[in-house]
């Protein structure tokens, strides 16, 4: 069932939008890109589902809308296991664009990990890219606090951390609208949350 609701109530609070695969979740997203562009605002999004070109949110953002492409997936060669040192992200190329769209592409953050053969090792590169997702955010926030700004998550994972995130972003009255599957998906940040399910 797609939401048939008021797309200026995503613009005033953190919404979480839960519901099965097929259930209209990312269709809302694009409405609300559509709406947050044609008003003025910066967008910050993050995708995973790149691979999957019907599926991603990012590449069909990309063919509509003028849009800088932010990739900041290290190889695993580069990730330290023990302290997250010598993070890659490309400050200079984002402070030097003036787009109103800015696309994470993080589909490659979760390929690695399932595709690393050692189970402590994959857990270890999976709980990376998600704190990695966490500063790209962090750093984008530093950019962008002064201007009306939106960030959309399409089913990215969250940690604990990113509870004080989005905390920061509500400092900066920025709404946080993310999709999940289920109210777990939230971690520790469910509560911070205004819930649409679609059923």
């Amino acid at each position: 069932m797609y939401y048939s609701g008021d797309i200026i109530d995503f613009l005033n609070k953190n919404t979480a939008i839960i519901g099965e695969k097929r259930s209209g979740k990312t269709t809302i997203l694009k409405k609300i890109i559509k709406y947050c562009y044609d008003d003025g605002y910066t967008i910050l999004l993050f995708d995973t589902a790149t691979s999957n070109k019907k599926k991603s949110i990012l590449v069909n953002t990309r063919r509509k809308y003028k849009s800088n492409i932010v990739i900041s997936s290290p190889s695993e060669k580069d990730i330290s296991f023990n302290v997250m040192s010598n993070i890659l992200f490309p400050h200079n190329i984002v402070r030097k664009t003036s787009y109103s769209i800015y696309s994470f592409d993080v589909s490659k953050y979760f390929d690695i990990g399932n595709d690393t053969g050692d189970s402590q090792k994959r857990k270890a590169v999976q709980v990376f890219y998600k704190q990695l997702v966490v500063q790209e955010l962090v750093v984008m926030l530093n950019i962008v606090n002064r201007r009306k700004t939106i960030v959309l998550m399409d089913e990215i994972e969250f940690i604990p951390i990113m509870r004080s995130v989005i905390a920061r972003c509500n400092v900066f009255n920025i709404p946080v609208i993310v999709t999940v599957i289920d109210e777990n998906d939230l971690s520790t940040s469910i509560s911070l949350f205004n819930i649409v399910s679609l059923d």
